[in-house]
């Protein structure tokens, strides 16, 4: 998984303690993908990885699947049962969409990750449970804290380490590059393929996209073009025939519009002119969102210095 450098330290603190994890971000940004990468490089890579999606249970047996019940707690209890927490003994058992839980039930889960004891509907007495905690939410979860919708104190309880992953849209265009090449030869694997190429021109029209959709969106598009891929390389015409349709928006080629020249004249040169760089860069990627190598031409310059100004320009 491709994470900034901003975040490293925190996923390697992660990795390397015992501590809950609240993971922030977007649907779609590889929260669960992180939780495990986090669970398989720490010490309790051995035991389970509980994956459990909040969002998907229903109310009325939320508890008894966390917690479990014993046989006779509520009428149709005929036998006992294991809760999902006690699943993760040893391993890390991961809480996905943690915003959706009611206030009674985030009560309840505060006293568990207080006590590590847990005891299930039903039992008179609780039983001791050695499982790691981590969390995810796409909820703007400090805010609900302060709206009273959601426990103070399970919230800090709950991120000793918070890592929040930003949209794909916040991420600059030499960074969406590095995420394809990173994610592509994983889906080759997965495919069966042999880990092969992507043009330059491929990559450009991919790392030109804002990706709303995030991680899942990308990387759908990746297997589709790595299955309908006549060659060994994936080009430009192998993308998604959709993808390509709603593409950044072309401008006229007489000119750029004026708004994308607009200027922010500060008293540093150097600031007002990387200033007015972006926002020209910005509007001719979108103007020839086919590749590199056709805007290093009209530029008057080689693909490689291109790709140097861009990073320069953190784009």
């Amino acid at each position: 998984m491709f994470i900034l450098s901003s975040q490293q330290r925190l996923v390697e603190l992660a990795k390397e303690s015992h501590v809950p994890v609240l993971i922030t971000g977007p649907t779609g940004i590889g929260k669960t993908t992180l939780a495990e990468k986090i669970h398989r490089e720490s010490s309790r890579s051995t035991g389970p990885f509980v994956v459990i999606n909040l969002a998907s249970l229903h109310e009325g047996t939320l508890e008894s699947e966390l917690f479990g019940h014993e046989r006779g707690a509520f009428t149709s209890a005929e036998k006992a049962r294991t809760g999902q927490l006690a699943r993760g003994e040893g391993g890390t058992v991961f809480l996905d969409e943690i915003g959706e839980l009611t206030l009674p039930m985030q009560a309840k889960l505060l006293e568990f990750l207080q006590t590590k004891c847990l005891r299930p509907l039903g039992a008179n007495l609780g039983k001791r449970v050695d499982v790691r905690v981590l969390a995810a939410t796409h909820r703007p979860i400090a805010q609900w804290v302060v709206d009273g919708r959601f426990r103070e104190d399970l919230f800090y309880r709950l991120r000793v380490l918070q890592i929040d992953l930003p949209s794909l849209t916040e991420w600059s265009i030499a960074q969406k590059e590095a995420i394809v090449m990173d994610v592509l030869p994983e889906i080759r694997r997965e495919l069966g393929q042999e880990p092969e190429g992507i043009t330059t021109e491929a990559v450009a029209v991919l790392a030109s996209h804002e990706w709303k959709g995030n991680f899942r969106e990308l990387r759908h598009v990746l297997e589709f073009s790595a299955l309908h891929s006549s060659g060994a390389t994936i080009e430009t015409k192998d993308l998604p025939s959709w993808f390509l349709a709603h593409g950044p928006e072309k401008m006229s080629d007489a000119s750029l519009a004026p708004e994308e020249l607009r200027l922010v004249v500060s008293d540093s040169y150097e600031s007002s002119l990387k200033c007015f760089e972006k926002h020209y860069f910005s509007a001719i990627l979108r103007k020839y969102p086919s590749g590199f190598g056709e805007i290093a031409a009209r530029l008057g310059m080689s693909s490689s210095t291109l790709r140097r100004k861009l990073r320069s320009l953190e784009m």
